[in-house]
């Protein structure tokens, strides 16, 4: 006899995570350090493993444990785009009623394709590289 299981019906299926900006109050602060800071009022669903930032589409997205992915939902502008480019860390500021709840220092990941810059191989013509 062939068993089968039920799936959940769809309204109790997981959503799609709301974004970073919807679920918080969030502020994007860069210190003359180069290090971005991000304050926000609320925790994350799960705690939060690091930050991806590509480059491409100037967006931020916050991986939770788990590999939830939740995108910042804020523009970044022209500035600190730069800086998420070169960034290797974040630190991250909960603060609830004034008081500080956890401070992380979180890694972020960096994506570039379409760059401007010079590529190491220029050409390849006789077989060696110039």
């Amino acid at each position: 006899m062939r068993r089968t299981r039920k799936l959940a019906p769809v309204e109790t299926a997981p959503k799609k995570p709301k974004t970073v900006a919807e679920m918080m109050k969030i502020a994007l602060i860069l210190h003359k350090d180069g290090l971005i800071w991000m304050f926000h009022d609320k925790a994350f669903p799960s705690e939060l493993q690091w930050v991806e930032y590509d480059g491409d589409e100037n967006e931020v997205t916050f991986i939770c444990k788990g590999g939830l992915g939740i995108a910042l939902g804020l523009p970044i502008s022209p500035q600190l785009a730069e800086e998420w480019r070169h960034a290797e860390y974040m630190m991250t500021a909960h603060v609830e009623n004034d008081e500080v709840q956890g401070t992380m220092l979180v890694s972020v990941a960096t994506r570039k394709i379409n760059e401007t810059e010079e590529p190491l191989i220029t050409a390849i013509t006789d077989g060696s590289a110039k």
